[in-house]
């Protein structure tokens, strides 16, 4: 199960500094998924869970195994061109390599390892396999490794280690030419577990240990660097789109502009397609007048990462720092009490956004689209099948769906029969009646997008009383004449 604090603790830390690589010791299993970490922030996910294959059992001392723990993680920016790339493996150890492709086609890569202290032979076995294979891959030009390797006994200012197996991993480190950059130590208990170690050390810059819970509450110490690759990365980023800000509307003008108008001469034509355009194109010019537009992006931030909730989360940092320079157990309370109110806060901006909602459409929208971020799951399934055709692929699975819909019409039928809609002028001028349509336009529901016409039903029910008696004239046209605007037949 999530520690929910710790992931609301890296998310909020994700979204204060914007790192473009996280790496993690995970403790996550196959039923928790990348979105449930990463919610929203627009990160790419490579990960290997604790499994049987990766932390075998040992048949001698089948307590050895721990089925909680372990596994591995590396996340990614989206705005990174460097296109990631996890490298294929079937090492039986918790360790998996990423690389990122530079603009003179050469590749660094970057590996995260954790290595249980307890395996010995077989695991250092894997671990080193893998290495090997990295490092022989001639596309590869730089290579880092990051990880815990429990390697407590190490003197890494001589090279030397007490143990045997940890003799093994120095001399597979200086094999390769990876010289380790941590110096001082990662745990609390004053052990150097966590490593990074390269065979290009000007690759790493402004190398620091965070300090004690600086990221999340843990027994080790967060270890944060730069990665110079001596290029400009292009940073991805989605173009914002420019909409209409409507909390910024002026109804009343909008009103009057549409009520002062004459629309029985805009709608004079006795093209229906004539009509309809002059009606589009007053309500654009007019809402275009009267509303202004705005800009907007993809927000990479979870909903509830608020100035409030970055308030709080800088206020906890604060009252950390104060306690590690100080080891007061008051400041220590007051750190831990900001924890909690941080995380009641959170919690409470999450419930809120979803279901402190009166109407209905709205909270359906928000639950599903929480649902989608947090699961990570599509609508439509990865696999779909009609009879005895599978599709796996997006264009596929587009196609099945176009060939079933599409047979669910029958063929047009083709009768010779003049038909005479002259007769259709004597109908009752009252069928449809303006107390009819404004109800229908007070009662829209602006959630839904706009249709093939681009209005949006802000503007239609905002505007209701004025709009109903233009809309009467299109609707009497288009039932005499028997024709639809294009927009509704596309509808």
């Amino acid at each position: 199960m999530l520690n929910i604090i710790k992931v609301l603790e890296l998310q909020a830390f994700v979204c204060k500094h914007h790192p473009d690589i996280a790496i993690n010791e995970t403790w996550l299993k196959k039923s928790i998924k990348d979105a449930e970490i990463f919610t929203n922030l627009n990160y790419r996910v490579f990960r290997l869970d604790r499994n049987q294959n990766t932390h075998p059992l040992d048949p001698s001392n089948p307590k050895k195994f721990k089925r909680n723990g372990g596994g591995v993680l590396v996340a990614v920016s989206n705005t990174v061109d460097m296109k990631p790339t996890l490298v294929k493996s079937n090492a039986r150890a918790e360790i998996i390599s990423v690389t990122f492709t530079m603009k003179n086609k050469k590749k660094l890569c970057l590996t995260t390892c954790y290595r249980v202290g307890t395996l010995q032979e077989e695991n250092f076995s894997e671990i080193s396999n893998h290495i090997d294979r990295v490092s022989k891959t001639k596309s590869i030009a730089r290579h880092i490794v990051v990880g815990d390797f429990n390697l407590d006994s190490v003197n890494w200012d001589s090279s030397v280690g007490i143990c045997r197996m940890h003799q093994k991993f120095l001399n597979l480190f200086n094999d390769h030419c990876l010289d380790q950059l941590v110096q001082q130590p990662t745990h609390c208990r004053g052990n150097l577990l966590d490593l990074v170690l390269t065979d290009a050390p000007h690759t790493v810059e402004n190398l620091e240990i965070l300090r004690h819970n600086e990221l999340i509450k843990s027994d080790h110490f967060a270890i944060r660097f730069n990665i110079n690759v001596n290029e400009v990365i292009k940073r991805v980023r989605p173009s914002p789109r420019r909409i209409r800000n409507y909390k910024k509307a002026d109804w009343q003008a909008i009103n009057e502009s549409f009520a002062a108008t004459n629309w029985k001469h805009v709608l004079d034509s006795s093209d229906i397609n004539v009509s309809w355009d002059n009606f589009k194109n007053i309500v654009n010019k007019t809402c275009d007048k009267h509303i202004p537009y705005i800009k907007i992006g993809t927000k990479a931030t979870p909903i509830w990462y608020d100035s409030d909730i970055d308030k709080l989360f800088r206020k906890k940092e604060r009252l950390r720092s104060k306690f590690q320079n100080s080891q007061n157990p008051e400041h220590y309370k007051k750190f831990s009490d900001s924890r909690k109110e941080l995380k009641n806060i959170i919690k409470t901006k999450i419930r809120n956004n979803l279901f402190e909602e009166t109407n209905h459409n709205t909270l359906t929208k928000k639950f599903w689209s929480f649902f989608k971020r947090s699961s990570g799951s599509p609508r439509i399934p990865h696999n779909v099948h009609r009879g005895s055709t599978f599709a796996k692929t997006p264009d596929k699975a587009a196609n099945l769906f176009n060939n079933y819909f599409f047979d669910q019409f029958s063929n047009p039928s083709m009768y010779d029969i003049d038909i005479d809609f002259t007769s259709d002028r004597d109908a009752p001028s009252d069928m449809f009646r303006l107390s009819s349509i404004s109800e229908i336009l007070r009662n829209i529901n602006i959630q839904k997008s706009p249709g093939p016409d681009g209005i949006s039903g802000l503007i239609l029910k905002n505007c209701a009383a004025t709009l109903s008696f233009p809309l009467k004239i299109l609707f009497d046209k288009s039932f005499r004449t028997g024709r639809l605007p294009p927009d509704c037949d596309s509808a």
